[in-house]
């Protein structure tokens, strides 16, 4: 990952954060924090330094590994990726910490999601099932 300070050559890029990685499956932001998801379906939660513009690790979460076929997302599928869950397709997916235990089977895996009827009529469709 790449800062840019403004400069066209990429020789005076600054590197911010640098992941091993054969592919990203999901990238998100939400109130300060950036989220990444490799294709080991680890996501890392990184925030930036106060003083520089390197962001650092907070936390590393992962999915039950039952659920990690289901989430595959495409290039530019829509996908929320936030601290404690991520919601791709139809589906929300709950993290565990990698350092704890996972939940027991069937307990905070994966949820199908339904519309309200009231959003029934606002749905939009794009590339994916349902825009939220």
């Amino acid at each position: 990952m790449e800062g840019n300070p403004k400069d066209p050559y990429i020789k005076h890029h600054q590197i911010i954060f640098s992941i091993k990685s054969g592919k990203i499956l999901s990238f998100g932001y939400s109130v300060g924090s950036f989220y990444i998801m490799d294709e080991e379906h680890t996501t890392r939660k990184l925030s930036r330094n106060e003083n520089q513009r390197m962001l650092s690790l907070k936390n590393e979460m992962k999915l039950k590994e039952i659920q990690r076929l289901d989430y595959t997302p495409n290039k530019f599928d829509s996908v929320i990726l936030r601290e404690f869950y991520s919601v791709f397709g139809n589906k929300i997916f709950y993290f565990y910490d990698i350092d704890g235990e996972p939940f027991p089977q069937g307990i905070l895996e994966a949820e199908d999601l339904h519309p309200h009827k009231k959003q029934i009529e606002s749905i939009k469709y794009q590339k994916g099932p349902v825009a939220f």
